[in-house]
């Protein structure tokens, strides 16, 4: 949930929102957010984006307007049986198109016929209908970098993708820890897998910065051609990095990864370029969080705002710790022994609404899928992991800067960092209840216990759910 984490300053564990779909009646962050001190010092507020199925944005965080695709299943649905025949729906992607199917409207969702030129001219238009008013907040969310990378034409053009084929040809490649590590093929076959996704996801990565190149230069355009660009605040980032696999990670999946497993600094390693009064150009080393960028805001516009984060314009502490966790994972990036869940896929948590048609994820699974993540704490140059087992906690300490993909673990060597950031990891809460990762470890091992006593062999469960609520889930 990154932009709830944006706008309120405070981690997921705090604001409470643990997934980007949240159900009916649990839209609002329990904290304060950056949006309504705006509105209350009279700024219009705006969102505009090009997707629905990641992330949706609800009235309740306080923007007075609100553009994006239809926030329902007709976008999932359409983005799993998106048509082929590129000439013919591209001619769609446009006025007429969009009067005869309302969901097409700027819906990267069908990626492979979406026109990014088209949804940049809307951005431009949108940053002119906001200037109308004396003072505004508008905030972007461009999705066309994100998975399942689907290239529109020109950009699948594009270095080595026009000799691509097969169906998924438009989209990331991935063979799964679980196949890569099985009988199913030979060595070679599993490395020419592996070195035809390898290649075709940094293409497609690649080409996907023509697109957002060119987005960004239209909106910078208007931005300058305006009169807009030397009195206002510019803020542009990424919600993550992104890492494929190089045959030489510590990780087991090969394919795409943002979020999925707790090592390596490219999901991590994102841009955030900032421009206005009291910013100098040059680049700045330090240690920053998305929970950092509603106080440079509400510094930069002068209101009251109090949450987690640290001002940019402001220096940040040197024994600052970051936390982090992972997101909802699929079962082919774990170990053998790691935490599970109870149901056999990560989207099997999500139904819909039959009034509104939103797809949310279904409130019983919150504490389910927290209790599998990973958690880790990072410091300026230390990176401290816990992998979520079933048998509890296992961890490892690395220097990241020098060791980005995260194979030399140095617990016993730096036995005084690691102690310090394993105490402060573990005292961090992980439910909303404030139930920490040490007590959970503890609940775990009398579970275990009690489990033993009575001669019962299996492994025990994370969490309950509804079993009728798993079916219709699914």
């Amino acid at each position: 949930p990154a932009w709830s984490t944006i706008l309120t300053g405070e981690d997921p564990i705090v604001h409470g929102e643990r997934d980007s779909l949240p159900a009916p009646g649990r839209e609002r962050p329990d904290v304060p957010m950056l949006t309504d001190v705006l509105k209350e010092a009279g700024y219009h507020t705006r969102f505009v984006t090009d997707d629905s199925r990641f992330s949706y944005m609800v009235p309740a965080h306080n923007f007075d307007e609100i553009f994006q695709p239809a926030a329902e299943i007709r976008s999932f649905a359409m983005s799993r049986y998106q048509p082929y025949f590129r000439p013919f729906f591209q001619f769609l992607h446009g006025p007429l198109g969009w009067a005869l199917v309302d969901t097409y409207r700027h819906n990267q969702a069908m990626g492979i016929t979406h026109r990014p030129d088209a949804f940049a001219e809307e951005v431009a238009n949108q940053i002119s209908e906001a200037a109308t008013h004396e003072k505004f907040f508008m905030a972007v969310h461009v999705c066309a970098l994100h998975a399942p990378a689907d290239r529109p034409w020109p950009y699948h053009q594009m270095y080595k993708l026009s000799n691509a084929r097969g169906r998924n040809r438009f989209r990331y490649r991935s063979t799964g820890s679980k196949m890569a590590d099985g009988d199913e093929f030979t060595d070679k076959r599993l490395a020419r897998l592996e070195s035809l996704g390898k290649r075709q996801n940094n293409d497609l990565y690649d080409s996907g910065f023509h697109m957002i190149e060119e987005t960004w230069k239209r909106i910078e355009e208007q931005l300058r051609d305006s009169g807009l660009l030397e009195n206002t605040l510019v803020i542009v980032l990424s919600d993550h990095g992104e890492e494929f696999y190089e045959g030489d990670d510590r990780y087991q999946f090969r394919g795409p990864n943002h979020g999925f497993h707790p090592w390596g600094v490219g999901q991590h390693h994102v841009l955030l370029g900032v421009r206005g009064t009291g910013f100098e150009p040059g680049r700045i080393d330090r240690l920053t969080s998305l929970t950092d960028i509603a106080e440079t805001v509400a510094l930069y516009t002068g209101v009251d705002f109090d949450s987690a984060g640290i001002p940019l314009q402001e220096d940040v502490p040197a024994d600052r710790i970051l936390l982090g966790e992972t997101g909802a994972s699929e079962q082919n990036y774990w170990a053998e022994d790691h935490a599970t869940y109870t149901i056999d896929r990560s989207y099997h948590r999500y139904t819909v609404d039959p009034e509104t048609l939103q797809v949310f994820q279904r409130p019983e699974y919150d504490d389910m899928l927290s209790m599998a993540k990973d958690h880790w704490a990072i410091t300026r140059d230390h990176w401290l992991v816990s992998e979520n087992l079933e048998d509890g906690p296992r961890y490892s300490l690395f220097r990241w800067r020098d060791d980005r993909l995260m194979k030399t673990d140095l617990q016993e060597e730096e036995a005084e960092v690691f102690a310090a950031l394993r105490a402060h990891l573990g005292g961090q809460p992980m439910l909303k209840d404030g139930i920490t990762e040490d007590e959970l470890t503890e609940q775990k091992a009398l579970a275990a216990a009690e489990s033993a006593e009575e001669g019962d062999t299996a492994a025990p469960v994370l969490a309950d759910h509804d079993e009728d609520g798993a079916t219709e889930a699914q």
